[in-house]
């Protein structure tokens, strides 16, 4: 895939190099960072991505996604107001949007409502549907039951 066919997807303040860059994959931590893989840098608690920009670089990426400019003549740098708005974004485009194919059913109401989500369930697998489930008892995918 190309950056440009990308860069739709979320808000750029900049583009800093060639938006013809191929992007292989998307990550978030440099040391998983692949050859052609776009890198965002994201602020965290105890650690900035913008400090390992250089190593995502090294290892071979084509693209760095950060929330100030990186002149770096072997990646195209672009910069966002929000790294991690940028990255969900830019990882729904990348995967071809997949929420968008989900189909969803919510339930309310102040009683009865975990007995209609598991019956829902129910009836969607023996539909062949496949299906899970979100809700305050517990979280399900398929058979697996996660904590």
């Amino acid at each position: 895939m190309q950056l440009k066919t990308l860069l739709g997807a979320t808000s750029i303040r900049q583009v800093i190099g060639s938006p013809d860059r191929p992007v292989a994959g998307i990550a978030y931590d440099s040391r998983r960072v692949q050859k052609n893989d776009l890198f965002v840098a994201l602020r965290g608690e105890k650690a900035d991505g913008h400090e390992f920009i250089g190593q995502a670089i090294d290892r071979g990426a084509s693209v760095v996604v950060a929330q100030r400019e990186e002149k770096n003549p072997r990646v195209t740098c672009v910069v966002v107001e929000n790294t991690r708005v940028a990255l969900a974004d830019l990882a729904a485009a990348f995967y071809g949007f997949p929420a968008r194919k989900l189909k969803l059913a919510a339930v309310t109401g102040t009683n009865g409502k975990t007995t209609t989500t598991f019956l829902i369930k129910h009836i969607c697998e023996k539909a062949g549907l496949p299906c899970g489930l979100i809700g305050t008892v517990r979280y399900e995918i398929g058979e697996r039951i996660l904590p």
